[in-house]
């Protein structure tokens, strides 16, 4: 019994978790500059995990 709350508590954790994530996301796409920054910072990381050695 323990053990099924136990995972009914986390299975909870999870979806509230995703649910504030996926709305802070959407939120976060809204603010052009925010999100330009964010591209910004894509695009300059790429180059960063690219495998130089070849």
């Amino acid at each position: 019994m323990i053990s099924l709350l136990e995972d009914a508590a986390d299975a909870l954790e999870r979806q509230v978790f995703f649910a504030q994530f996926s709305e802070r996301y959407a939120q976060l796409r809204e603010d052009r500059d925010a999100w330009a920054e964010i591209e910004q910072e894509r695009r300059s990381e790429s180059n960063a995990t690219r495998d130089s050695s070849t």
